[in-house]
Order: structure tokens, then C-alpha cells, then sequence
């Protein structure tokens, strides 16, 4: 886009009759290349050039009459050249990524990537599951996996609390063995026999408990340790996931486990 509004300005302004490139420009030449320099700028927004954006806004305050000397035709031809030099210069210290068009939707979604349930429900994880969708689009499988992870502990929290489960004050009684732990020995109490278990607030916790526990070992625990390293795939995988089980926790409860069991 840059590349286009400056070749475009500098192909109008090097065909102009040689005779009047001296001349001022007119209030309508004027008023067009002020626009280019502003879409150029726009387009120029996520890269760091700021020397390219130092020349754009010296010609801008010329051409806007801040300045006693007008701008000629070969005034701004020059000038439109000097940005596309400088541009280049500064390209080559800078590192542009391009966004796969299958992830991009991903990256900084406008919408809910868990759903409007999970995202009305569960608003403290919000920053999660949003960082988990960045890591994903830029091909950070194990980064995306680490804070598709961490959301869940907002769903065994939500659980503890909906069973009546104080909050743990301390630092080890927070890790999921002891809370998943504390969650089995309460839903014991509450459906003991087997009919209890796989009927009504039973059923739909027993498949809860079930779904977090099988999660523990082999992507909580695991995910902690270095020497393991996610790819997309897996990472998708696990993303679609955990994203599941949260809409499952979000379809009973809210993070504060409301309402109770």
C-alpha cells in the first residue's frame, strides 16, 4: 500500500511538463498529494520507520503553508523520492510478519474465540484465552498450549467454589492435584452410590471431574516442563479442547461456581 500511494504520486509528478516543475503548486495538486502523504502515513502505521515518518510530515507542514518557501512540482518529486530512499534504507533493519490467512482469525479476535457463553461468564479469563489465540496465529504452539492451560484453572476454580469449596489461602493447596483432589472427595459425599453418580448435578459433574483429571498429567503437568515442545497441530488440538470443556463448565456455571450445587 505505501510502496503503491508513493510510485503513483512519483509517476504523476516526474510526467509534468518541464517548463512548469518550478512552478508552485496549485491548490488542488496540493490538496491531493496531502491526501497521499496521509493515507501513506496510515499505511505506515505498524512499522517502526520513524525516519520515513519525519521526511512525510516535513513535506506535509511545506505543502499545508507552515513553511515561507512554497512547494514546486520538483520540489515535491524530490521529496517523494527522498521517502521512498529512506523507506527502503530503514526496510532493511526492519522485520515484517505475515500472518498465515487460515490463523489470522486468531490474532486479536473481535470475537469470542471460546464463545460468548465462556466470554460472559468467565471474564477474568479473558486475557488467556486471548493470548493463547495470538500464540496460535504466529505458529507458538507450546506458548499457545501454556495459556490454553492456565484458562482451565478458572474452570476447576469455578467448580470448587459451586460445590462449596473454600478458597484455598495457601500456595500448594492451589495446584490442580489438591483442588481436583478436594473436588473428587466432595461430589463422593454429595452422589455416593452409582445411581447418584450418573444422574442429574451427579452425572454432569462426575464427566466434569472426569474430562479435568484425564487433562492433568499429559498436557497440565506436562506443559511445565521444558522438554516439552508443542506444535501447531497439537496446540490447535489442545486449544479446541480446552475450549470445550470450557463451554461445558460456562453451560453450569459462571467463575464464581454460581449457581451453587
Amino acid at each position: 500500500m505505501a510502496i503503491m500511494v508513493i510510485a503513483e504520486a512519483s509517476y504523476i509528478l516526474k510526467s509534468v511538463d518541464p517548463a512548469i516543475e518550478s512552478t508552485p503548486l496549485g491548490e488542488k495538486p496540493t490538496e491531493n498529494i496531502l491526501k497521499q502523504l496521509s493515507d501513506l502515513k496510515q499505511a505506515l502505521r505498524p512499522l517502526h520507520v520513524p525516519a520515513t515518518k519525519i521526511v512525510i510530515d516535513e513535506f506535509a507542514e511545506r505543502l499545508s503553508g507552515s513553511s515561507e518557501y512554497p512547494a514546486t512540482f520538483f520540489y515535491s518529486a524530490k521529496l517523494f523520492n527522498e521517502i521512498l530512499e529512506t523507506l527502503r534504507r530503514e526496510l532493511k533493519s526492519t522485520k515484517v510478519f505475515v500472518l498465515d490467512s487460515a490463523k489470522a482469525r486468531y490474532y486479536e479476535s473481535e470475537q469470542p474465540l471460546f464463545g460468548n457463553e465462556v466470554a460472559l461468564k468467565f471474564p477474568s479469563l479473558s486475557y488467556e484465552i486471548a493470548e493463547a489465540g495470538n500464540c496460535l496465529a504466529f505458529a507458538r504452539g507450546t506458548a499457545a498450549v501454556f495459556h490454553a492451560i492456565r484458562s482451565l484453572e478458572g474452570g476447576i476454580m469455578a467448580m470448587s467454589l459451586c460445590l462449596g469449596i473454600p478458597d484455598p489461602t495457601k500456595g500448594a493447596e492451589r495446584n490442580w492435584g489438591a483442588i481436583l483432589k478436594k473436588i473428587k472427595t466432595e461430589m463422593e459425599t454429595r452422589w455416593p452410590g452409582s445411581v447418584e453418580k450418573f444422574s442429574g448435578e451427579g452425572k454432569t459433574f462426575e464427566g466434569l471431574y472426569g474430562t479435568l483429571a484425564g487433562l492433568q498429567n499429559p498436557y497440565r503437568n506436562a506443559t511445565m516442563h521444558f522438554d516439552q515442545i508443542y506444535n501447531v497441530e497439537d496446540a490447535m488440538h489442545v486449544f479446541e479442547m480446552v475450549g470445550g470443556v470450557l463451554r461445558k463448565i460456562a453451560s453450569r456455571m459462571d467463575e464464581n461456581g454460581m449457581p451453587r450445587a
